[in-house]
């Protein structure tokens, strides 16, 4: 957890607060912890999309060499590919850090509350498995790498085909 001793959480002690501190307190922690909830939210809709984009790149690079001759300007194709894929895995960082932060809020927040719910989860799952945790965003983020790599691949055959290596299909 990072806390900032020069930027606290807190504005208040709750007896400068008042008699609704712990009622305000639950009320934030119920709101923050739905906004955590919509960052996931988000970044699966993200996903959902870049894939659909991404899919639908290499279906146009399979439609232009079915119907077209394949000449140079067919390399922008995995190179708009590529550039997608890169765009891609920086949302993924972008929302997991996000979403990192968003949790050690949380953690913050439920230090003051009867129940740290969301750290004790974080515990059994880190430590009380025995096993190594792959996080999501770790896992995910090989996806747009793969595409990366596809894209590649398509760049390497669209070269061979300009200049008369490749040559056997067709």
């Amino acid at each position: 957890m990072t806390k900032h001793p020069d930027k606290p959480l807190f504005n208040h002690s709750e007896g400068s607060y008042g008699d609704s501190f712990k009622a305000h307190l639950l009320e934030q922690y119920k709101l923050y912890v739905q906004s955590a909830e919509n960052v996931s939210a988000r970044r699966v809709a993200s996903n959902r999309y870049m894939l659909t984009l991404s899919a639908a790149i290499v279906a146009l690079y399979g439609l232009l060499y079915t119907n077209f001759d394949l000449g140079w300007n067919a390399l922008m194709v995995p190179v708009v590919g590529s550039a997608v894929s890169l765009v891609w895995n920086a949302m993924i960082e972008s929302f997991a850090d996000l979403n990192r932060v968003k949790f050690d809020v949380i953690h913050e927040l439920e230090g003051h509350l009867p129940a740290a719910t969301y750290r004790h989860e974080w515990d059994l799952l880190v430590r009380g498995s025995g096993k190594r945790y792959n996080e999501v965003s770790r896992i995910e983020r090989s996806v747009p790498w793969l595409f990366v790599a596809l894209h590649g691949g398509l760049a390497v055959w669209i070269v061979g085909e300009n200049v008369g290596v490749v040559g056997l299909v067709g």
